[in-house]
C-alpha cells in the first residue's frame, strides 16, 4: 500500500549515503480510508539525505543484524493524516514504542541517531466537527541514544534516551526528553518537557477540531513531568498564564462529564491584582487507551493535566476506574 524510493545510493567502506528517500501511499487522502477500512492513519515521509557511519551487517544463526555507530536524517518531512469517520478499528492492543523496537524482525543497534531541520505535521478529521485540525512542529532537532533490540546489549544498557527541540506551531520553543526502559516487561518510560510563551488564540484552529475548545490569553510557561507503563501514566504539569478564557464544547471521553456539570462552559482566569502571572499545577493521571499508539498516550497524559488546570471542579474519570481494567478508545 506504500511506495519506497530513493536516489544516489553510495556505499563506501562502512558508510552509506542515500538521498531523496521517500515513503508515500499509493492512495490519496480521500481514497485511503475506502481502501483501508480500519487503517485510519496515512503517512508521507521525505528525507533529503540519510547518512550512516560505521555501518556493519551480518547474518548468522540468530538472523540478520545491523549496527551503526551514528546515523543522521537530514531535513526529514513527516506528514500524518487521520480520518476518524470510517468504522472503528477492532479492539486490539497496540504495542508501545518499546515493544515496537523489541519486535523488529531483525537485530538493530544504533548508538546515536539524529534528525536535523525536521518538520512533522499531524492532521485529523474528527467525527463531530465539520473540518480537520492540524498541528505541526518545525525547526525540529532530534537526538536518540542506544537504540537497540539486541538482548545482550540491553542486558548491559537498557535505557534509550530521546531528546527533542522544536518550534510548536511556529510560535513557541518546545523541549522534550523521553526515556525508555528497553528491558522493562511493563514498557516503563518517563517524559519531561517545557513549552515557552505561546498566544493561546493562535492554536484555536487546532484545539477546536481536535479537543473541542476555544481559548484566549497567553501561556507563558508550561512544564510537564510524568512516568508511565503499558497501563497508566502519573505525574504533574505546571502552567504560568495570564488572561486565560476557555470555552469548552466537547472533549471526547470527558464529554458527558463536562456537559452535565457546566453545559457550554466559559472560564475566566485573569491576572492577579498586582499583575503577576497566575500559576497552577495540574495532576497527570491517565489510564492508557490500549488500542492507541505511544504518542496518543503522551498527548492524552498532558491533556489530562491541562484539563485539571483550566476546568474548575474537574473530576478525572480515570481516578474512579478499577486499577486493572483495560481501556479502549471509541473514535465515534
Amino acid at each position: 500500500e506504500y511506495l519506497l524510493s530513493g536516489k544516489n545510493l553510495l556505499i563506501k567502506d562502512t558508510s552509506l549515503m542515500l538521498s531523496n528517500l521517500k515513503l508515500s501511499s499509493i492512495y490519496s487522502k480521500k481514497e485511503f480510508t475506502s481502501h483501508q477500512q480500519y487503517e485510519k492513519a496515512r503517512i508521507e515521509l521525505n528525507v533529503t539525505k540519510l547518512i550512516s557511519r560505521n555501518l556493519l551487517w551480518d547474518y548468522d544463526e540468530q538472523g540478520f543484524s545491523v549496527y551503526s555507530s551514528k546515523s543522521n536524517l537530514e531535513k526529514p518531512f513527516l506528514s500524518v493524516y487521520k480520518d476518524k469517520r470510517p468504522p472503528d478499528q477492532p479492539k486490539q492492543v497496540k504495542p508501545l514504542l518499546t515493544e515496537l523496537i523489541r519486535k523488529l524482525p531483525f537485530i538493530l543497534t544504533i548508538d546515536t541517531i539524529t534528525a536535523s531541520d525536521s518538520y512533522i505535521e499531524y492532521e485529523q478529521f474528527p467525527v463531530q466537527f465539520p473540518r480537520s485540525g492540524k498541528v505541526f512542529f518545525d525547526n525540529m532537532y532530534i537526538s536518540a541514544y542506544n537504540l537497540s533490540n539486541d538482548s545482550m546489549r540491553i542486558g548491559h544498557q537498557s535505557d534509550m534516551t530521546i531528546d527533542v527541540q522544536t518550534d510548536f506551531m511556529g510560535q513557541s520553543r518546545l523541549t522534550t526528553n523521553i526515556n525508555l526502559d528497553l528491558a522493562s516487561p511493563k514498557q516503563e518510560f518517563s517524559v519531561s518537557g517545557k513549552l515557552g510563551s505561546l498566544p493561546v488564540t493562535y492554536i484555536n484552529q487546532v484545539m477546536t477540531p481536535l479537543v473541542g475548545l476555544t481559548a484566549e490569553g497567553t501561556i507563558h510557561k508550561l512544564i510537564f513531568d510524568f512516568a508511565g507503563n503499558e497501563y497508566k501514566a502519573t505525574g504533574g504539569l505546571q502552567c504560568e498564564y495570564s488572561d486565560l478564557k476557555v470555552t469548552m464544547f466537547d472533549d471526547g471521553r470527558d464529554k458527558e462529564l463536562i456537559r452535565s456539570m457546566f453545559g457550554n462552559l466559559l472560564l475566566k482566569n485573569n491576572n492577579q491584582k498586582d499583575d503577576t502571572l497566575n500559576y497552577k499545577e495540574g495532576e497527570i493521571y491517565f489510564i492508557r487507551y490500549q488500542n492507541k499508539d505511544f504518542f496518543n498516550y503522551l498527548w492524552n497524559s498532558v491533556r489530562v493535566g491541562l484539563m485539571d488546570i483550566v476546568v474548575p471542579f474537574y473530576q478525572n474519570p480515570d481516578l474512579r476506574s478499577p486499577p486493572t481494567d483495560p481501556k479502549f478508545k471509541e473514535d465515534s
